[in-house]
Order: structure tokens, then sequence, then C-alpha cells
């Protein structure tokens, strides 16, 4: 048996939404951007795109956790697929992914999300005497 492992990091291109397969298995099929390590001649720094699936409880937990824009790295293995349409034969590779990584904390991915942290309650400490205590 042979394959080839990758590691893709990046971010998300747009907010990953569950879908059901025909077998009710749930999966999200998207894209996310990569940075090249080098700039063009323009000086601006170019990305790829590269398209990726999950399927089952990983695709659950991945559509909780992440949004637009999410910096993750994504694990898997690469699948080319091939398809027709209107007679002209295409050829598509995509990113068949086992696991993620978040690569930002929660308050940055809750900030893209627009969500407002909960603030923290300021309570003053009880006093307590060795009076007030049953032993």
């Amino acid at each position: 048996m042979s394959f080839i492992k990758v590691i893709a990091a990046g971010h998300l291109v747009e907010a990953p939404e569950l879908r059901m397969g025909s077998n009710g298995r749930g999966f999200v099929a998207s894209r996310i951007a990569t940075a090249r390590p080098y700039k063009s001649k323009d000086g601006e720094r170019q990305s790829d795109f590269h398209n990726y699936i999950i399927g089952g409880a990983i695709a659950a937990n991945f559509v909780k956790f992440v949004t637009k824009g999410s910096l993750v790295a994504l694990e898997g293995t690469l699948e080319n697929r091939k398809s027709e349409k209107d007679g002209k034969t295409y050829y598509n590779t995509v990113i068949n992914v086992t696991s993620f990584n978040l690569l930002e904390t929660k308050e940055q991915t809750d900030a893209r999300k627009g969500v407002q942290p909960v603030a923290e309650e300021t309570t003053n400490p009880m006093e307590v005497s060795d009076d007030d205590l049953p032993f």
C-alpha cells in the first residue's frame, strides 16, 4: 500500500458547512488558502488554493470550532478525481482530511465570528472567621 500524506496550514476560504451525503454521512467540502514562502516580482505574497473534504465525526467537530478565515492545519492524503462535463474531462486533486489542528486561539476565532467575550464577574471574596466554621 502506498499513499501521499499531506499537511496544509492556511486560512479557510469560506465558513465550513456540514452537508449530508447520499449515504447519510456528514461531510464538509471547501478550500484552504496557503501562502507561498516567497513574494512575486511585484512584491506581492502569492497564495495557492487547495480543495479539501472532511467526513464523519471529524466534520461535525470541524464546523463547531472554525469559521471563514480561521487558521488551521489539515492533515490527510491526496486524492485525484476525474469528472466529465460537456464532453471535456476535468481532473481535480483533493485533500482527504483525516485530522485537523487549530492554529489560533479561541479568542481570535470568536473575534472573527463577531462573538463578544463573556465578561468575568468581579466578586469580593467572602470574609470568614474561625468562629463561623463548624469544625
